[in-house]
């Protein structure tokens, strides 16, 4: 069948698609043998799968190939039969004349038919076929058998020779003129149909390329160049775009690599074709398009081994970008972000290859270390993988290896005999201080607690709600930072006591410890759950306490490190303890067996607040990032364990590190970032149970510690500013209303009392802390007490002494009131709270005045407190400085009968302390106008009241006279930036700065201001130097104290405790006195060099202190006077 022979030709030379030629076959059988090769190509070339030179061609190949076999046949025989043959055969070819010429009747070139001529010009063609119809009579009507030969067989033999005949010669040039007739035919219907236009052709290729319908645009130009020779000026441009059609159609396939791999081979054969500028941009696009797709399968791939040969062949293919003729620098350029963004593919990609080999690696280890039952070590492995990989947290590898991992947890899980110990409580008041408290307004009606507690630095005060006097004070140390947990409404508290590391119970009203129990190591903020208090250690100890009598029940050791307390569901009496990482322990409360390890898979460190148990629901709030909570959603069964995923995880802005609040079926959490969700949970749903059904947006753009009290559908946070909002859960919504107390840092939990809510606050700029009660719906103050405000001098009066707080408050304190060490209230205390008060380095005037400087560098806060004892009321004044521009840079010296103040801009002005104006002009060194500078205390020169010494940390230092004007005297250099203070003893200035392995003391000559010594200490300055009888003092960081005469050689070296020193040295019976900011108290002997008294306090200190007879009156940091009697002995 001729029409499958064409589908056959079509195939061998490659003119279609696989898929076009089996679907022609499956039509072809469909349509059986009526199907003509014509009709074929006609279809392909209304579909434009041909062209019509191409379909013509093939037709004519076809027939033509016919036509010979036939011919040669006629003219081989010459018998009658032949004849006959030849008659049909010239009737077939003329009915297939017309069939060719179906697809070629559109065509207008048929005038350029004079080619034939020469071809008709034969003898008239129709003469000599209807002669072969003629001669064909006689020839049958002969006798059937010829004369019969020698061999006499009786069959008719065709003669070796034909006989003469006169029809012989005609029958030839007949037969040879309808060959020539036909083959003239045959050749002008090819040169008809091949001879269109060049232009209309290469025309059709480039619309079809235009179209993206590469297969035909691949065909035509083939067809062209095949056509209109290698040389036609379009023929270039067709083999470039044969190419670029081939690579287009290979980029469309799923296997990026096959474009690729004809790009590698292809190109090669068009680099040097002209129009290859031309299609550059293109090409461009198209290799980069290759490479990105090679690049997005090797990060999809998840078989390491196809990643890396993805990434093979994805380097091997941008080989081909170095190469100018297909993408030049320009285009390098132009298309610089798809490259960049292939590079990174590829660095994720081999990133993956190193993860995977990493993660086989780790899953290796796992195995083998699991068999042996050591999880720390897997988990430790486990742990550096996803700190590098942490996309691998929910690897089904890894994940089965970690529940693999969770059920030996729980069996590692042991109890212990040893249980804390209760011991004696010490009720001795000999350490206990004198607080100082300024109270004032109302009293709150009806509270429903007695006690609110709060935590102040180091100390939990207790503070009744009613009235907000404050009962009672205890210090605990701040390593632990723990809350206060009240107990039974406030009537007791358990404190968490991390200076020895126990836990009390005090009685909510008057402080006196109720039971002391010692836990000995780190741990964790204590649970209270009815009558029980459970207890986690840092080492993973779990502790079961009685609330009433801290008697230790059970203990049991949880394989972990534990940075939270458990959560408790008292109805099945379970506890949901977290372990340091990926696994949470669920452990019987009456007995603490582990009943199960549950996978939850967080990080270490990252769960801060105990998981909630409510509704047969636990709610595990994880903080899978700086700025994203996580909070899981368990189920449980009815013996508390059973624990599985009971839905997707809730997500909260921010970090939670307060417990959340319940309110019957609502679970309120507040974030670090202020955004709060109110979760409620719908037992009867049928799908998800828990749902937010309302929320409030952050409020926060950086971490913030915030707090939360409930009432009356009313929710209180705290923070940086006092929120109140609306609780509207019908509506789904969280109302704000104006907050209050703005910029200020809240410290504790606030409490709603019923008429109030009282909260506790470092006011913005001050170092002491307000408690108040609040009005619940307009925040206003109903009362406030003022206390922890640090002491900065205590002075002695007739009878007693008086005291000046850092917040310019002023108390008096009878000998009595000492003695008894009773509270006391301020005998004056300023009227103006809104300015930050930091009131400190005091200093002496004349007639028993001193002067207190703000050091604040608010707007407005440049203030002076002048203390004035001879003055009958008003004895602490606060005046406002005129520093025109600038803040205090650094201490400022009453000098000359006047304040000198650095400035941070450069200058230093003398100031009138009574009035605030100026004495004199400015002194300013030349310095960058943008320049921030810092200065050194001043000291006077002994022999000239009026001239002072001081350096900054432009490495400079200076001697001034000051009065009417700021002269300056001498000035010298230093090699680096004084540190802290400098000090002078007779001529001598002295300067510490920092060295490589040790800081220096540098000796300058006080006059001239050369250098006279540089001494290398034995450590690094942290206090210091200062002048004190003869010797100036340095503290360094091993704790010894150092004396150095004025050539700056060491005298003498005592240790006297950890930490800086406060306030000056005291010279009090030949020995000099010292105070530690850290609670020590250290008496040295000069003159031995030897220190021959030390006590430790253990609670901060702030100032010098004073003797008051046989004893020291300390200055406190939290608000506070320490009676010390005198240290004799001790060591630290």
């Amino acid at each position: 069948m001729l029409a499958n022979e064409l589908i056959n030709e079509m195939e061998r030379r490659g003119l279609l698609d696989q898929e076009i030629i089996e679907a022609l076959r499956e039509q072809l059988s469909q349509g059986g043998a009526s199907v003509t090769p014509e009709a074929v190509a006609k279809l392909l070339v209304d579909n434009g799968q041909l062209t019509r030179f191409q379909a013509s061609k093939l037709i004519g190949e076809l027939r033509s190939g016919e036509y010979d076999d036939q011919s040669t046949t006629a003219d081989q025989e010459l018998g009658v039969d032949d004849l006959e043959v030849v008659e049909d055969e010239v009737t077939v070819v003329s009915e297939a004349v017309p069939v060719e010429a179906v697809p070629v009747d559109a065509v207008p070139v048929e005038a350029v038919a004079v080619d034939a001529t020469p071809v008709e010009a034969v003898p008239v063609e129709a003469v000599p076929v209807e002669a072969v119809a003629v001669e064909a009579t006689p020839v049958q009507e002969s006798p059937s058998g010829a004369r019969p030969s020698s061999g006499g067989n009786g069959n008719n033999k065709r003669p070796t020779k034909p006989e003469d005949n006169e029809w012989d010669s005609f029958k030839v040039y007949g037969f040879v003129g309808i060959i020539v007739f036909l083959a003239g035919m045959i050749a002008g219907l090819y040169f008809l149909l091949s001879s269109g236009n060049a232009e209309d052709e290469i025309k059709l290729a480039d619309d079809a390329y235009a179209a993206q319908n590469y297969t035909v645009a691949q065909t035509r130009y083939e067809s062209f160049v095949e056509t209109w020779g290698e040389d036609h000026k379009d023929a270039s441009k067709s083999r470039v775009r044969v190419v670029l059609t081939e690579l287009y159609r290979a980029e469309q396939k799923s296997d990026p690599t096959l474009a690729s791999d004809l790009s590698v081979d292809k190109l090669p054969t068009i680099e040097q074709e002209e129009a290859i500028t031309g299609d550059r941009p293109n090409l461009a696009g198209l290799l980069i398009d290759i490479a990105n797709n090679i690049a997005e399968a090797a990060t999809k791939v998840p078989e390491t081994e196809k990643k890396r040969k993805l990434i093979m062949k994805l380097d091997k293919h941008m080989e081909l970008f170095e190469n100018a003729n297909y993408i030049d620098k320009t285009l390098r350029e132009t298309n610089k972000t798809k490259l960049d963004l292939i590079s990174e593919k590829r660095a994720r990609a081999a990133r993956d290859i190193k993860r995977n080999e990493q993660l086989d690696k780790a899953v290796n280890n796992m195995s083998t270390l699991l068999e042996s039952k050591d999880t720390k070590a897997a988990y430790d492995i486990h742990s550096e993988l996803l700190r590098e990989y942490p996309e691998l947290r929910r690897n089904e590898r890894l994940v089965k290896l970690i529940l693999q991992a969770s059920d030996i947890q729980n069996e590692l899980v042991s109890a212990s005999v040893k249980t804390p110990q209760s011991i004696t409580p010490n009720n001795d008041k000999d350490v206990e201080p004198i607080i100082l408290m300024d109270r004032s307004g109302n009293r709150v009606s009806s509270p429903t607690a007695s006690t609110y507690f709060v935590p102040a630095a180091g100390s939990v005060l207790a503070f009744n709600v009613e009235d907000g006097t404050l009962q009672w004070r205890r210090y605990v140390g701040n390593n632990l930072a723990h809350s206060p947990v009240p107990l039974e409404g406030g009537d007791a508290v358990l404190l968490s006591v991390s200076t020895d590391l126990t836990i009390e119970r005090c009685d909510g009203r008057s402080g006196m410890v109720i039971w002391k129990t010692e836990i000995g190591e780190p741990y964790n903020q204590p649970i209270v759950a009815r009558d029980y208090v459970y207890v986690t250690t840092v080492s993973g100890k779990l502790f079961k306490l009685d609330a009433t009598t801290g008697e230790g029940l059970w203990s049991t050791t949880i394989p972990q490190t534990v940075n939270v307390g458990p959560g408790v569901d008292n109805q099945r009496s379970v506890l949901y303890q977290p372990g340091g990482h990926s696994n949470l322990y669920v452990v019987n409360a009456r007995s603490g067996e582990s009943m199960e390890s549950f996978y939850i898979g967080h990080r270490e460190g990252t769960i801060a607040v105990p998981p909630v148990a409510l509704l047969d629901h636990l709610f595990v709030l994880e903080n899978h990032s700086q700025d994203t909570c996580m909070i899981h959603i368990l189920n449980v069964d009815q013996s508390g364990g059973g624990l599985k995923k009971a839905q997707d995880p809730i997500t909260i802005e921010g970090n939670v590190v307060v417990a959340p609040l319940l309110d019957k079926r609502r679970i309120i959490v507040l974030s670090d970032l202020g955004e709060i969700k109110v979760l409620d949970i719908e037992p009867s749903s049928e799908g998800e149970k828990v749902s937010v059904i309302a929320d409030v947006a952050r409020s926060y753009s950086t971490p913030t510690l915030s707090q939360m009290t409930l009432g009356q559908n009313e929710l209180w946070t705290t923070g940086s500013k006092f929120s109140r909002y609306e609780i509207q859960a019908n509506r789904g919504q969280v109302v704000p209303r104006e907050p209050a107390f703005l910029n200020d840092a809240f410290v504790g939990e606030p409490l709603f009392v019923g008429d109030a809510v009282l909260h506790a606050r470092r006011m913005n700029g001050t170092d002491w802390i307000r408690v108040g009660a609040a009005e619940p719906s307009s925040s206003d103050s109903i009362w406030n007490a003022d206390v922890s405000a640090p002491i900065e001098l205590i002075l002695p009066i007739d009878g007693g002494v008086r005291a000046i707080t850092s917040q310019a408050a002023l108390f008096e304190l009878e000998d009595a009131a000492i003695a008894s060490k009773s509270l006391r209230t301020p005998l004056e205390s300023p009227d103006d709270a809104s300015i930050e008060t930091r009131f400190q380095n005091a200093q002496a005037l004349q007639d028993g005045r001193w002067i207190l400087i703000n050091n604040s560098d608010q707007a407005g806060a440049q203030k002076v407190a002048i203390y004035d004892p001879s003055r009958a009321n008003d004895k602490l004044r606060l005046i406002s400085l005129n520093l025109v521009n600038g803040v205090p840079g650094g201490p400022a010296l009453c000098v000359a009968n006047g304040l000198f103040v650095p400035l941070n801009n450069g200058r230093a002005l003398l100031l009138n302390y009574q009035t605030g104006g100026q004495i004199s002009n400015p002194f300013q060194p030349s310095s960058s106008p943008s320049e921030k500078v810092t200065w050194t205390n001043s000291i006077i020169v002994p022999e000239d009241k009026t001239q002072i010494v001081l350096a900054d940390n432009r490495k400079g230092i200076y001697r001034l006279r000051v009065g009417d004007q700021i002269s300056p005297l001498a000035e010298g250099k230093l090699p680096s930036q004084p540190l802290g203070s400098i000090a002078g003893l007779n001529n001598t200035v002295f300067v510490p700065v920092g060295g490589t392995a040790a800081d220096k003391l540098l000796g300058f000559d006080m006059a001239s201001l050369k250098p006279k010594f540089e001494t290398q200490t034995a450590g690094r300055v942290v206090w210091g130097p200062m002048n004190a009888d003869q010797h100036v003092l340095i503290l360094t960081n091993d704790q010894m104290l150092r004396a150095y005469d004025d050539q700056g050689q060491e005298q003498y070296a005592v240790k006297v405790g950890p930490g800086k020193a406060v306030g000056k040295p005291l010279l009090h019976d030949g020995k000099l006195v010292l105070a530690g900011a850290a609670g020590w108290v250290a008496v040295i002997d000069p003159s031995a060099g030897q220190l021959s008294g030390w006590k430790d306090i253990g609670q901060p200190f702030s100032a010098t202190p004073l003797p008051y007879g046989q004893q020291l009156l300390v200055p406190g940091a939290e608000g506070v006077i320490f009676s010390v009697d005198m240290p004799q002995g001790g060591q630290p």
